[in-house]
């Protein structure tokens, strides 16, 4: 099968993509923990924006002459700015999505990287998915200190 048709590439594109919203909504959390005076939860935020960033390059790396196409729209931007709700909030919806990425999605990522023969790739979503279910519980964590 080649690549650039396969789910696996469509994985990539779309982990890519999260991957990079997530570092940037971890920078407009941050920025709102600030607000509210929530001073470690922004360092938290602001180590996770860098990680989830970090994700992103990983996959970079299986896009990247394509990677124009998948640059997030000014658009797209904005309209995370209008995720952003309450740190507290944050936190619930944030702990989450993190799970539900490591605990689902990466994990079908990974089965389908597989059964394409694409072994690699399919480590490293799995690899991915741990990262994820990390964030997940530290979020879950911090939610439960407050």
């Amino acid at each position: 099968m080649e690549f650039l048709k396969s789910k696996t590439y469509q994985n990539i594109v779309n982990s890519y993509r999260g991957e990079i919203s997530g570092s940037i909504l971890y920078k407009l959390l941050e920025k709102k923990a600030q607000e509210e005076n929530y001073k470690n939860l922004a360092i938290i935020f602001e180590q996770f924006s860098l990680e989830e960033e970090g994700h992103g390059n990983i996959l970079k790396q299986f896009i990247k002459e394509d990677i124009s196409k998948y640059e997030l729209s000014l658009f797209e931007i904005d309209n995370l700015k209008n995720m952003v709700q309450s740190t507290i909030q944050n936190l619930h919806i944030f702990s989450q999505g993190e799970k539900k990425a490591g605990e689902e999605t990466y994990v079908v990522y990974s089965k389908i990287a597989k059964e394409e023969g694409y072994d690699n790739i399919s480590k490293i979503f799995l690899d991915l998915a741990k990262l994820e279910i990390k964030h997940g519980l530290r979020l879950e964590e911090e939610l439960n200190n407050i």
